[in-house]
């Protein structure tokens, strides 16, 4: 048994190219992309639901002699080059020029991704439908259901955008202690040119795997390529090789956190580190303190969670489950409504309630049923509700504007006698028919 690179044939079939749709979905905004779907698939894994989860983001510099074959992953990157260079492929060429660069220093940078109260990826020793094949070996497959979030099988690109050379290792301590180590770079087509002669013009499919030759197996340990960590107990790692570390990644995480999971954070489900700093119940204050600036918004719902006038209502929304609804009536607030999951994971902000009341709410879909059924309305980036993509359309297009329209009553019951110095025109959500309330 070998343990080693191996970039498959395509067989003499499709191409792979560079514009890869699911890493292509996250580059507009890879950090808050990467903190929003690692974040939400740990929350999802959770393994003990009294504690919370703990992500961490750590940085650091990797000697080229510890990336496992190395050799044969700079080969690979060269052979990507000289093959759209044949078809003068320019974004290709200009993304392989620099991973070749990257690939000749002495140090890659590294990103390591961590969850502790997991369950780890389970399924490591099988070949299909589990979370770790699911994660490692499949393309737009998912298992999660119910209020878990991901639904598409996308979200396991975004390590690879913040990837410069395309690759990530993965390791796992599962559950029930089965361990797995594996590595993906997902490149693009290119020449085999040590094939055998009688196959001297096969074509690779782009995607290689390190691992065991046989099967593209996983290796049967939880190895860390972080020299300063080492896993004890059950949980994933992800480890983004040739990191692109840019001057803001880490503010540009904080604030995805505190936009993205400032529910979870504040109910004690959710603990993030991101290198120095800590996101965490204790410490959320200070941190949105520090960055009320630069994340109006969740600024605007913190005063919702900790101010003594908040109101808090629980109603049973029609045949689906409990719904709980936060609402706090003071000036100067945004007049959004936070639409979250019940795991805590905002997916997005519902606006055009009213124009004449200040006002800011969260929004919490408490049981599961309910949140099955508006996951499935869900796009890709999981930031909108759309009903067309519901299995019943036109049924949940009601029940989107039902629940609208329910939050809505509830702003103006109480905001009734509520006084304001200002009209802010924006949406004019109060004198809108039902029908063309936004919630995206």
């Amino acid at each position: 048994m070998s343990i080693k690179w191996e970039f498959p044939s395509n067989d003499y079939g499709l191409l792979n190219g560079i514009g890869e749709a699911g890493i292509e979905t996250f580059k507009g905004l890879p950090y808050r992309s990467l903190a929003r779907e690692i974040c939400q698939n740990s929350l999802d894994a959770a393994l003990v639901q009294s504690q919370p989860v703990r992500v961490e983001f750590m940085s650091s510099l990797l000697s080229y002699k510890d990336v496992p074959d190395f050799d044969t992953l700079k080969k690979a990157l060269k052979l990507c080059y000289e093959f759209w260079a044949e078809q003068n492929n320019k974004k290709t060429m200009e993304f392989f020029e620099q991973a070749m660069k990257i690939s000749e220093n002495t140090e890659i940078s590294l990103l390591r991704i961590s969850d502790f109260n997991t369950t780890g990826l389970t399924g490591s020793d099988q070949e299909y439908n589990t979370p770790w094949q699911n994660l490692v070996k499949a393309s737009g497959v998912s298992d999660k259901a119910g209020s878990s979030g991901g639904s598409f099988g996308i979200g396991k690109s975004a390590p690879f955008a913040c990837s410069d050379l395309r690759t990530v290792f993965y390791a796992t301590q599962d559950k029930n202690g089965l361990k797995a180590f594996q590595g993906i770079a997902r490149l693009v087509s290119f020449k085999k040119k040590e094939s055998k002669e009688s196959n001297a013009d096969e074509v690779s499919t782009g995607i290689g795997y390190y691992g065991e030759s046989i099967r593209k197996r996983a290796i049967r340990e939880c190895l860390s390529l972080d020299q300063e960590f080492c896993r004890n107990e059950s949980g994933t790692d992800v480890f983004v090789l040739g990191f692109s570390k840019k001057d803001n990644w880490k503010n540009e995480m904080v604030k995805s956190v505190l936009e993205d999971f400032l529910f979870a954070i504040f109910e004690g489900r959710l603990v993030v580190q991101i290198e120095e700093i800590e996101i965490s119940k204790s410490t959320l204050a200070e941190v949105i303190e520090n960055y009320k600036e630069e994340t109006k918004m969740a600024y605007n719902y913190y005063q919702v969670l900790i101010s003594p006038e908040t109101e808090i209502r629980e109603f049973q929304f029609e045949d689906l489950g409990w719904v709980k609804f936060y609402l706090l009536i003071q000036n100067n607030l945004h007049r959004r409504v936070l639409m979250s999951r019940s795991n805590g994971m905002r997916v997005f902000d519902q606006k055009n309630i009213s124009s004449t009341i200040q006002f800011a709410g969260i929004c919490v879909l408490n049981d599961d049923e309910i949140n099955s059924y508006f996951r499935e309305m869900e796009n890709p980036q999981h930031n909108a509700w759309e009903p067309e993509r519901h299995h019943q359309p036109k049924e949940a297009k009601k029940k989107k504007q039902s629940l609208a329209r329910h939050i809505k009553n509830i702003v103006i019951e109480l905001g009734r006698n509520t006084t304001v110095d200002e009209i802010d025109a924006e949406g004019m959500g109060e004198f809108l028919p039902d029908n063309i309330i936004e919630t995206c």
